[in-house]
C-alpha cells in the first residue's frame, strides 16, 4: 500500500533486471503555485541489521527512515526494541516514533504500539507561577516480543518519524537465527546479552555419565534454559531467574548445546534499557574421575577410593556416604589434598567388616552430595548433581570380572609364600594384611573358588 512512509520491499525469484514504479496521490486540491510542485522524496535503502547490539541511531532529516534488513527463518521467534526517548507527561519526545516490521514479500506483519511509563521526576521551572514545580518525566519505548516468523527470508524492521520530524533513537533486534558458541567446562563465561530477548546459544562435549553444571547469575532474568542432543532432542531443563542452576548428566558421549534467551523484555526508560546486560556462567564443581584402589582391575581387595575434582572445592563433613547393598552404611576416613589446581579426595575404611584395611565382599554404593561440596573460589556454586558411584569387593578376583576362578588361582599360587618386600608378593592377596601370602589367605580364596558375586 501507499502513504507518506512506506517500505517497499521484495526477494528476488531469480537473478535478474527489475523495475520499481510508483506515482504521487495527492492530486485534487491546489491552494498556491506550489501546489503543482515539486515535491521531495527520499528512498533510503535498506541495511543490515546490526543485531544483538543497540543501534545507536537517529533521523537527522523530514522523510528519512531507518530500515534494517534481518534474515530470518520459519518458527524462530524476533523480539525488536526501541526507545524513542523522554518528555514530560502528556507530552511527546522529540522523535514522534513508530516501529513496523514488514516481511519478504513487503507485506506489513506488525506495527508494535508506543508506550511509555514513568521515569523518573525533576524539579525545574514550568513557567507558570513562581518558582520551581516538581514534572514527571516519562519513557517512551515500543517493543515486539517474540514474533514468530512465518517463513524463511528476509525480514524488514522500520524505524520512522510518524509525522515525518527528525530525532534520535535507540533501538535493539535480537538475531532470530540460532548461532552456537563453544562453551567452556572449566572455566567461567563472562559475558553480555546484546540487547533485550537476546538468545544464547552454546555448544561443548560430554562423556557418557559425566556431570556438568553451571550457574546462571545476570543483570537481566533468563526465560528458561534446555540443554539437547544432537539430534535435537531435549535431555535437561530447567526455570529461568537472575540466579539459574544449569546441570544434566550426559546420557552418552557427544556433543550438547545449551540455549537460554534474555526475558527482561517490555519496560524501557533509557538507552540503557536496550542493552547490553552482562552475565557470567560460573562453572561448577565436578567429579572428574573416580578411582578404586590404584586403577587397576582387580577387586580381590578395596582398601581406597580416590575422587578428583574438577577444581579447588571445599568438602564439608557428611559429603560421602558409602553404603553396602543388602547392608548397611560404612565408616569412612576423608582425606584431601590440592594438586595441580583441583582437590583430590582419598577415603578409607573404619569400623566392622574391615579387614586388612579393606571393604568385606559385597557390591557398594558411594554417593557425594552436591549441597556438601563448594567451588573454593566462589563458595556458594556447588557440585553439579548428586554423583552416585557403584562398585564391588570379592576377595579372589584378581581381574574385576566378579568371579574367583582357575586365572585367579594361577596368580594365587605364584604369590602363595611371598612376603611384602619381594616382587611377585601380591598385596591384595594378602586378606588380612599381615605381610605374607600363607595359609589363612588359601583359606579365604578356596570359600570362593568357583563361586560368582551377584551385581
Amino acid at each position: 500500500p501507499g502513504g507518506r512512509t512506506v517500505t517497499m520491499a521484495f526477494t528476488a525469484p531469480s537473478t535478474g533486471t527489475y523495475h520499481l514504479a510508483f506515482r504521487d496521490s495527492d492530486v485534487g486540491v491546489y491552494l498556491s503555485p506550489g501546489g503543482i510542485g515539486p515535491f521531495a522524496y527520499t528512498l533510503s535503502p535498506a541495511v543490515a541489521a546490526p543485531l544483538d547490539q543497540r543501534v545507536d541511531g537517529g533521523i537527522s532529516a523530514s522523510r528519512e527512515a531507518g530500515l534494517y534488513a534481518v534474515a530470518g527463518k520459519a518458527d524462530r521467534p524476533l523480539t525488536v526494541s526501541v526507545f524513542w526517548g523522554v518528555a514530560d507527561e502528556g507530552q511527546l519526545p522529540p522523535l514522534d516514533g513508530r516501529l513496523r516490521v514488514f516481511g519478504p514479500d513487503g507485506s506489513l506483519l506488525n506495527v508494535p504500539s508506543r508506550e511509555s511509563a514513568y521515569a523518573y521526576t525533576e524539579t525545574r521551572y514550568t513557567g507558570i507561577g513562581h518558582g520551581n514545580y516538581p514534572v514527571r518525566i516519562f519513557g517512551h519505548y515500543s517493543t515486539l516480543t517474540e514474533f514468530i516468523l512465518p517463513f524463511d527470508g528476509t525480514y524488514f524492521v522500520e524505524v520512522s518519524d510518524a509525522n515525518q520530524g527528525t530525532g534520535n533513537y535507540w533501538l535493539g533486534i535480537a538475531d532470530p537465527m540460532e548461532h552456537f558458541q563453544p562453551l567452556s567446562t572449566t572455566q567461567p563465561t563472562v559475558t553480555e546479552f546484546g540487547v533485550p530477548g537476546d538468545g544464547q546459544e552454546y555448544q561443548f562435549i560430554a562423556a557418557a555419565g559425566q556431570a556438568l553444571g553451571w550457574a546462571y547469575q545476570g543483570v537481566h532474568a533468563i526465560q528458561g534454559w534446555a540443554i539437547t542432543d544432537s539430534g535435537g532432542v531435549t535431555v535437561a531443563s530447567g526455570p529461568g531467574g537472575r540466579t539459574v542452576t544449569m546441570a544434566f548428566t550426559a546420557p552418552s558421549t557427544g556433543t550438547y548445546h545449551l540455549a537460554f534467551r534474555d526475558s527482561d523484555v517490555g519496560v524501557y526508560l533509557s538507552p540503557g534499557g536496550i542493552g547490553p546486560f552482562a552475565y557470567t556462567l560460573y562453572v561448577m564443581p565436578t567429579v572428574q574421575n573416580m578411582t578404586i584402589n590404584d586403577g587397576s582391575a582387580q577387586r580381590s581387595k578395596v582398601n581406597s577410593i580416590t575422587l578428583m575434582f574438577s577444581t579447588l572445592v571445599t568438602i564439608d563433613p557428611g559429603a560421602f556416604d558409602l553404603i553396602k547393598v543388602g547392608g548397611g552404611p560404612v565408616g569412612l576416613v576423608v582425606s584431601t589434598s590440592d594438586v595441580d589446581g583441583k582437590t583430590m579426595v582419598v577415603i578409607t575404611f573404619r569400623g566392622a567388616g574391615i579387614t586388612g584395611g579393606s571393604l568385606e565382599d559385597g557390591n557398594y554404593t558411594l554417593t557425594t552430595h552436591r549441597e556438601k561440596v563448594h567451588d573454593r573460589a566462589t563458595p556458594h556454586q556447588a557440585l553439579a548433581a548428586d554423583r552416585v558411584d557403584q562398585f564391588f569387593r570379592f576377595f579372589g578376583d584378581v581381574d574385576g570380572d566378579r568371579d574367583v576362578d582357575n586365572l585367579d588361582y594361577f596368580a594365587l599360587r605364584n604369590a602363595y609364600g611371598k612376603v611384602i618386600g619381594q616382587a611377585a608378593y601380591l598385596w591384595y592377596l594378602d586378606v588380612d594384611g599381615d605381610g605374607i601370602i600363607g595359609a589363612a589367605d588359601l583359606a579365604e580364596f578356596n570359600k570362593r573358588r568357583n563361586k560368582r558375586l551377584k551385581p
